[in-house]
């Protein structure tokens, strides 16, 4: 299921060292969406998830963005 394959390849860009570490206000809105999405993936473990729990989680990370773009529109 490619849904799944998408969310471990997010997941390792979450857990990335590549992502942390910025100063500027762009960064920290940057740094904030990480954290909502890592809040948002929670515990969820794609690897041993069912379907409904991976669209579950998909819809919580489209809220993240939708929120995110809102916000700094």
């Amino acid at each position: 299921m490619k849904k799944r394959s998408l969310l471990s390849d997010l997941q390792s860009i979450l857990s990335s060292s590549l992502v942390s570490g910025s100063t500027s206000s762009e960064d920290d809105q940057a740094t904030d969406l990480l954290s909502a999405l890592k809040n948002a993936w929670g515990s969820t473990d794609e690897s041993n998830a069912t379907d409904e729990e991976i669209s579950a989680l998909f819809d919580k990370i489209a809220k993240v963005f939708e929120q995110s773009v809102s916000s700094s529109s």
